[in-house]
Order: structure tokens, then C-alpha cells, then sequence
């Protein structure tokens, strides 16, 4: 999904409990998880993301 299709979304919400993100099975691999998580979490739902951690690189693990 594209980024301005997903502010959208978020902007369009009205008071949600949970945004569970999933991107083709592993979450971390869409180039924009990071913007997509605080936007969700802006929001005052709780976020949930799909992934397995194996292949979390070692610089998303500190944000």
C-alpha cells in the first residue's frame, strides 16, 4: 500500500483500539514500517505488526 493511501486511512479512523500492520508476511521488509507504526500509534490504538524477527535488521531493533 502506498504511504499516502495509508495516512489516509489512519486519517480517516475514528477512534480505533487496534491498527495490525502486515506487509507480504514480514512487516519489517516494507520500506516505510517505521512512519506506518508511529502514524498508527498516533492515533491511541494499540499496533500490532506481523513478524517473524529473524530478519529484523540490527538498526530497526534501536528505534
Amino acid at each position: 500500500m502506498e504511504m499516502r493511501l495509508f495516512e489516509r486511512i489512519i486519517g480517516e479512523l475514528t477512534d480505533p483500539e487496534i491498527i495490525r500492520l502486515n506487509y507480504s508476511g514480514e512487516s519489517t521488509h516494507h520500506p516505510g514500517i517505521i512512519k506506518a507504526i508511529r502514524l498508527a500509534s498516533a492515533t491511541g490504538a494499540t499496533v500490532e505488526i506481523v513478524t517473524a524477527l529473524s530478519s529484523l535488521p540490527d538498526q530497526m531493533v534501536e528505534r
